[in-house]
């Protein structure tokens, strides 16, 4: 429960920090984007923001792609444990909230700071959010 409270904590903080950008979203210079991770080969639609602001620079992508890509966007995370539960979304509340099928997992090891959230609601086409925030 405690390594949650701290998971919750770093992800807020980055959303709210995300909010405070010093006008650098350059990517290529951002430590979150450092963060080892490969679209899936179905990725289209694909948008990207980066924000360097006082606390935790933070890298977030949305992107659809097919079911069938699933099981690799999964493995291509840190993240061991998905949930159906909107519960779960700290980023990406509001939007988990209007899904009616969904995937959410979240991952924090001190240096980084993770959350994926897939909606699942179409069964042809998933749209992912993917928010990875530098909090070291």
């Amino acid at each position: 429960m405690h390594q949650r409270v701290i998971l919750m904590l770093l992800l807020v903080s980055s959303a709210a920090c995300g909010l405070i950008d010093l006008g650098r979203g350059d990517c290529e210079t951002n430590p979150a984007a450092s963060f080892p991770f490969t679209l899936p080969p179905s990725a289209t639609d694909v948008q990207e923001r980066c924000a360097m602001n006082f606390v935790n620079p933070s890298r977030t992508l949305t992107f659809s792609m097919s079911p069938d890509d699933l099981e690799t966007l999964q493995q291509s995370t840190p993240i061991r444990e998905w949930v159906t539960d909107a519960s779960a979304a700290l980023i990406f509340d509001e939007e988990a909230a209007r899904m009616e099928s969904l995937l959410v997992g979240n991952y924090a090891d001190g240096a980084y700071a993770l959350e994926v959230l897939i909606d699942t609601s179409d069964p042809q086409l998933y749209r992912v959010y993917f928010d990875i925030a530098f909090v070291d």
